[in-house]
């Protein structure tokens, strides 16, 4: 889409607005995590070093921003944000549809904690995929296809995670941290984990990520 720098001109400007500065994406991707789970009507402005305002609209799951995700400028240091109440039949923040609010989460939840797990989540967690993600609209690699179709399987703390599909633990929390953000885990803490090497079962049967994917309704 076609961005136009002055959408979301007005927001900050007046009325009751929450400003937040912090270094990195942290704060920020926690404070979405927040309004997301509350279902908070709001608008939310983040600005990063060197990039135009990324504007987010919650009550219709999108965003724009003139940087490509692509470019996602995950070193950023200087990263705030702003958010402003808003009614549930208030005019858009800027000309819909936008872009899907999903990729950005995901890729967020990716980079805001350098391979460290979110803060709302609880140690002594598993997690096992409830959904597949769309990957046809979000950047990823085998690496992470390996997780989730090991996710598929059973319920895996971020280490587990890792082992069962040989990547380092830290790709394993960056991808727990981007799923939980989009709401695509179910939570466990009691349910054992099933370590199922994904080399042995594409082996056996070529088509498991298809399988999963039927599974999982994607």
């Amino acid at each position: 889409m076609t961005f136009d720098s002055t959408q979301g001109a007005n927001l900050g400007s007046g009325g009751p607005v929450d400003l937040v500065r912090g270094e990195g994406w942290a704060q920020v991707t926690f404070a979405i995590n927040s309004i997301l789970q509350l279902s908070t009507p709001v608008f939310l402005r983040i600005d990063a070093d060197a990039h135009e305002p990324l504007f987010i609209d919650f009550r219709h799951r999108a965003f724009v921003w003139s940087t490509d995700l692509i470019n996602f400028p995950a070193d950023a240091r200087n990263v705030s944000f702003e958010t402003e109440p808003v009614s549930a039949d208030a005019p858009p923040l800027f000309k819909l549809p936008g872009e899907g609010l999903d990729s950005l989460l995901w890729v967020l939840g990716q980079n805001a904690y350098g391979g460290h797990p979110a803060p709302w989540l609880r140690p002594g967690e598993r997690y096992r995929l409830a959904q597949w993600p769309n990957l046809t609209k979000h950047l990823h690699d085998m690496n992470q296809m390996h997780m989730l179709a090991v996710l598929g399987n059973g319920y895996f703390a971020a280490p587990e995670l890792a082992a069962a599909a040989g990547v380092p633990e830290t790709k394993a929390h960056d991808l727990i941290n981007a799923l939980s953000l989009l709401r695509l885990l179910r939570v466990s803490e009691g349910m054992p984990a099933i370590i199922v090497p994904i080399e042995q079962k594409e082996k056996s049967n070529p088509s498991l990520f298809a399988r999963l994917r039927a599974r999982l309704g994607r």
